[in-house]
């Protein structure tokens, strides 16, 4: 017969292991230690500071947290390029700086690859620091840092759509294979034989994802009403951008001006 003999529990501040009854005695457990870290906080600047706030205004927490980790990520990234601490201020005055920072793929402190998503999510994050810190940065004299931003791109990476593929990067593994070019024209040549304004509608759909990497989303209100001519001939139309609430415009290619015109 097996006898349960109950235990007192103890409360202490010191963890134990208990013992069996009359086998064993209760043996005090190691406190564990927390690791301290050898490196100290670095000293956060009074612009990402403002930035950080901003942000908490516009996005939930982890929005926010993501946003302000990656741009403290690119400012590590910068100095570890330039061999000494760079701020924020001087990697926005410095376009070729700002072009090989953004062109890296690798972690801050260059010792392994890291992914397309977050090379590309450096490059977003900024775009959003110039915007919500714009009058800061006037006060300081920096009035065309967008169009720095633009430069530098233009420099190092390959135009698409509305915006640029930035080299390197881990591909992120996501979304199933693609199509090759012949598949391409195949379904082209295929929905584009729709009767009507659908095989129109398609051609047009189809022409603006491949030629111009616009998202199926922004093409979904696609109509001649919102395109418009400029002076010298040439079209743009106004598209759905991606979580924004404002459309942008897209400048539509020669031969697809007369198709997008009979939408009308």
């Amino acid at each position: 017969t097996v006898t349960s003999v109950p235990q007192t529990p103890k409360i202490d501040s010191q963890p134990v292991q208990r013992g069996l009854p009359d086998l064993g005695e209760d043996k005090l457990i190691a406190p564990r230690r927390r690791r301290e870290s050898v490196k100290s906080l670095p000293v956060v600047e009074p612009l990402v500071a403002l930035y950080d706030a901003r942000v908490a205004t516009r996005w939930t927490e982890p929005t926010r947290r993501q946003y302000c980790w990656v741009l403290r990520n690119l400012l590590e990234l910068a100095s570890t390029l330039a061999g000494h601490s760079v701020g924020i201020l001087e990697l926005l005055k410095d376009e070729p700086l700002l072009g090989q920072t953004l062109a890296s793929a690798t972690t801050a402190d260059g010792g392994r690859e890291v992914s397309a998503w977050l090379v590309a999510q450096r490059r977003s994050v900024l775009r959003s620091f110039i915007e919500l810190a714009e009058p800061e940065l006037r006060l300081e004299g920096i009035t065309d840092a967008g169009d720095a931003l633009v430069r530098a791109l233009r420099s190092i990476a390959e135009p698409i759509g509305t915006g640029y593929r930035l080299p390197g990067g881990k591909p992120r593994g996501r979304g199933g294979p693609t199509p090759s070019i012949e598949e391409i024209s195949v379904i082209q040549e295929e929905l584009t034989h729709k009767p009507g304004w659908r095989g129109t509608r398609n051609e047009i759909m189809l022409s603006l994802m491949t030629r111009r990497g616009v998202r199926v989303g922004g093409l979904l209100l696609l109509d001649g009403v919102r395109a418009h001519r400029l002076t010298d001939g040439r079209m743009r139309c106004f598209l759905r951008a991606k979580s924004k609430r404002e459309p942008y415009e897209l400048a539509v290619p020669d031969d697809l001006i007369g198709p997008l015109v009979l939408l009308r």
